[in-house]
């Protein structure tokens, strides 16, 4: 009779250590990114992104929109009217505020060349100038990858939503000294 104990986990093969690994998950409770026109505080979302580990060598975090987000009418969003920026990075270089693009690969945050990182840093994402856009609810996915050693794996994907709330606003003024205007025939 033998007894047998087997630690069973996740190892990079050598020695039980656990391989480095990326988290991102938004701050909030909520499980994808969600953007609102008329709402102040719903005009920027965070993210959390965080090392486990550490990696030998330069890395880089890159998103990519596979396809447009697209409103229920059909419309097409323009990607420019949100802003991501990294804030809090502490080693390496995150991006600055920029507009998102489309149809390519953004690179988030790239490492120390020795693959020194913070532990945590935010990703925020945040709507800008939704003005000319049709209004509506426009939905999409965000992928996020890890580009390492000329390989890039996927990290996470998660669901995004942005509403421009409708805006109607009018000022009428009269064009000559009358103190009243008249509207007739008013469709």
């Amino acid at each position: 009779l033998f007894n047998i104990l087997v630690n069973v986990g996740a190892g990079s093969g050598t020695g039980g250590t656990v391989a480095p690994a990326i988290e991102i998950a938004p701050v909030t409770t909520l499980s994808s990114i969600i953007l609102n026109s008329q709402d102040e505080l719903s005009q920027g979302f965070d993210l959390t992104v965080k090392v486990n580990g550490r990696f030998d060598g330069l890395f880089s975090i890159v998103q990519a929109v596979p396809e447009p987000f697209i409103s229920q009418e059909g419309k097409e969003l323009p990607l420019d009217c949100i802003a991501v920026a990294a804030r809090d990075v502490e080693k390496g270089m995150g991006i600055s505020p920029t507009p998102m693009e489309s149809r390519q690969q953004q690179t988030l945050y790239t490492s120390l060349p020795s693959g020194d990182a913070p532990q945590a840093f935010t990703l925020n994402y945040a709507l800008k100038n939704p003005g000319g856009i049709t209004a509506g609810k426009y939905k999409g996915r965000i992928q996020y990858y890890l580009e390492r050693e000329g390989k890039t794996t996927l990290i996470k994907t998660l669901d995004a939503e942005v509403e421009v709330e409708r805006i109607f606003e009018m000022k009428i003024t009269p064009a000559d000294n009358q103190t009243s205007l008249q509207f007739r025939n008013l469709k």
